[in-house]
């Protein structure tokens, strides 16, 4: 299911997951007219306690999209553990 919040469109991949180390996809796409500069995309858990996410480093659970231009879109892959 495709959301948005202006001027991002997202949609993340799998919505569900069993337990263990699992990795998803969020699919992010510029719907403005202008180029976005230096995004920090993050993924956050409601249940830090149980869920951990990482990002492209190996610590935290942030990716950085140096430039996504007008009706581009961009894949950003995080690992979860359960």
């Amino acid at each position: 299911m495709l959301k948005y919040k202006y001027p991002i469109e997202y949609e993340f991949d799998p919505t569900e997951i069993e337990k263990g180390t699992n990795w998803v996809t969020l699919k992010l796409k510029n719907i403005g007219n202008e180029t976005l500069r230096d995004l920090d995309a993050q993924l956050h858990s409601k249940d830090t306690y149980n869920l951990s996410v990482f990002g492209s480093w190996s610590y935290g659970a942030g990716q950085l999209i140096t430039e996504l231009g007008p009706n581009k879109e961009v894949r950003l892959v995080f690992r979860l553990m359960q």
